[in-house]
């Protein structure tokens, strides 16, 4: 299962069953305990003298890894850290984010406590956000891109598996090629998780697991697009520590402090019906987020090194592509 020894590298394939057994093993044992809680937590009335600002200064939970990697970033002498296929990838995420507040902002999410902000809100459909979702989404991105990149770059360096090939351009039409295992993977998860909203032993089975859909949608499709193209390229085992390293951050941030402060909320008619107890009610798909973000998200980075030639662990390429005339 894990692999070891005089094997040959694996495969992309072997690398997130690898991932997914990992994730596993955290996720059962922690679940089992969880399930033994049936009271949930309480949440605090949102008055500004439980958590000022709180919200506002959570965000240095990323801004600060952010700012230190960033200097790093500039300072790397190896030309594979890519700073274009950075700040594209980290666009395309943001507007990713924004999207999702502009247009299900107020369909998905509340923000009750007021005194947790600054006070500026950004109009969306349906009614307002406030601007701290933006720096939510811009700095928790942009520290995800960071830490895969320094893993890769400087603690895990040719990580066993990873594929080392010519560098070359690739035109982006000919990066996608249809993955039908992530695409019958994702029908079969959301099917669960629509009979579980609809049929399941809890007591929120109107609605619909909308909130469910997005992140499955954001976390499979890059997949359905360009695994085929990027998943030799992808360095699984700094992947791993990233999606490991936001489950503590996650679980800190949302069950230990946003939720119980009511810094931000879940429509539950919007949600799947699993909550978490013991972190005041925290529906399940709040933990899924960031594992879904880092996924997506590295992907994405991939796909934009990929289509401006740059080596997976080596130097831009020098040498002219078909696509370049």
């Amino acid at each position: 299962m894990f692999g070891g020894g005089n094997r040959r590298p694996a495969t992309p394939a072997e690398q997130v069953r690898r991932l997914l057994w990992m994730l596993a093993l955290l996720a059962v044992p922690a679940g089992i305990a969880l399930s033994t809680i049936d009271v949930v937590r309480p949440k605090l009335p949102p008055v500004p003298q439980h958590s000022e600002l709180g919200y506002t200064w959570s965000l240095l939970f990323f801004v600060l890894p952010t700012l230190v990697l960033l200097s790093w970033f500039w300072r790397h002498p190896n030309r594979s850290v890519n700073q274009r296929s950075f700040w594209i990838a980290l666009g395309f995420l943001f507007g990713l984010g924004a999207g999702l507040d502009f247009f299900f902002g107020t369909t998905f999410f509340t923000f009750v406590n007021r005194g947790a902000v600054l006070g500026i809100d950004v109009p969306v459909v349906g009614g307002s956000v406030p601007i701290e979702e933006f720096g939510f989404y811009s700095f928790g991105f942009a520290a995800i891109l960071l830490v895969y990149l320094w893993v890769r770059e400087e603690w895990i360096p040719g990580a066993p598996g990873f594929e080392h090939r010519p560098a070359s351009r690739m035109p982006l039409r000919d990066t996608v090629s249809i993955h039908w295992t992530s695409i019958l993977l994702g029908l079969g998860l959301f099917l669960a998780a629509w009979g579980w909203k609809r049929f399941g032993p809890h007591g929120n089975q109107e609605g619909f697991p909308g909130y469910f859909l997005f992140l499955l949608i954001v976390g499979v499709l890059p997949n359905v697009l360009f695994f085929r193209a990027v998943g030799p390229r992808i360095d699984w085992p700094a992947l791993s520590f990233t999606m490991v390293l936001l489950l503590p951050v996650s679980l800190l941030w949302e069950g230990v402090l946003a939720s119980p402060y009511q810094w931000w909320g879940y429509r539950p008619e919007m949600m799947m019906g699993i909550d978490v107890d013991a972190l005041s009610g925290l529906p399940v798909e709040a933990v899924l987020l960031w594992f879904v973000a880092a996924w997506a998200g590295v992907t994405i980075f991939e796909v934009c090194r990929l289509v401006q030639g740059v080596h997976p662990c080596g130097e831009d390429s020098e040498a002219p592509s078909a696509a370049d005339g």
